[in-house]
């Protein structure tokens, strides 16, 4: 059990249960979001976010990389707050 966001959760994942595909786009587009908790991936039963999915999708459908994906946010910025540039 862990505390995060001021709630109680139970760790229900670990690092070999995500996939090489998910866990570049939690590396890759999750920890630079505002809405995004910290090791949230090991207690969420499933990967909510809208933009997660539809990125997911676009990956495996070949329309975008994760490289075409990491040059789109070195052109924005959306935690100006957060400082991760």
């Amino acid at each position: 059990m862990c505390i995060k966001m001021g709630k109680k959760h139970e760790i229900i994942r670990t690092e070999k249960a995500i996939t090489p595909l998910d866990r570049e786009i939690i590396n890759t587009v999750c920890h630079k979001c505002n809405f995004y908790a910290k090791d949230q991936e090991y207690w969420e039963k499933e990967y909510e976010c809208g933009a997660y999915k539809l990125i997911r999708q676009m990956l495996e459908n070949k329309q975008i990389t994760v490289d075409e994906i990491e040059k789109i946010f070195k052109r924005i910025d959306l935690n100006p707050e957060r400082g991760l540039k």
